[in-house]
């Protein structure tokens, strides 16, 4: 249940980043029909010819992701994952890297492949420190920190959470993570 928690959070969070951006007609007609039917065989249609007319299209290839996962396509969605990290190139794809080691870790911890989740985590955490601001430094850290918690880890956690607070000491989740860890 927590891992289920866990994973809508992220989802909601990468969402906000997507729908905030422009978006071709492909992407734009893939978000409607998810929207109106949520028919993702049919969204993907979609999404799969604006990766086609655009292969670094970085909206699209997490929508990809999020349906694959959806559908508990994990190989594919870590592979086309590993083959958006390969080919990355910030002029062409847009987005920032770390969202790609990010959604791989949450595909990996999904999977039970615990180490090479924390791999991808701390690899989105150096890129994090790089291109992400603040805001998104402290949202990773608490999406981190639960991963340590889920897997018994709290001094790891307790020190992401620290960490978050320590970049904005109002953060809610932070203080919240860090309390239940002194329960738990």
């Amino acid at each position: 249940m927590k891992q289920t928690v866990f994973y809508i959070i992220l989802f909601m969070c990468i969402s906000c980043t997507l729908f905030s951006q422009t978006k071709s007609y492909n992407l734009e007609k893939a978000y409607e029909i998810i929207n109106e039917t949520g028919d993702e065989d049919k969204a993907l249609e979609y999404v799969n010819q604006e990766l086609k007319a655009n292969p670094y299209s970085y909206d699209a290839i997490l929508f990809k992701c999020r349906i694959l996962r959806n559908q508990e396509k994990y190989g594919q969605t870590i592979s086309l994952l590993k083959n958006a990290i390969k080919g990355y190139n910030k002029k062409k794809s847009g987005g920032d890297k770390y969202v790609l080691y990010w959604w791989r870790a949450a595909v990996q911890a999904e999977l039970n492949n615990m180490e090479s989740a924390l791999e991808d985590y701390n690899m989105a955490y150096k890129l994090v420190k790089k291109e992400g601001d603040d805001e998104d430094r402290s949202e990773f850290l608490s999406a981190r920190a639960q991963f340590h918690y889920l897997n018994d880890n709290y001094d790891l956690s307790d020190a992401d959470y620290k960490e978050a607070l320590e970049i904005d000491n109002t953060d809610q989740g932070a203080m919240v993570g860090l309390s239940r860890n002194c329960i738990s």
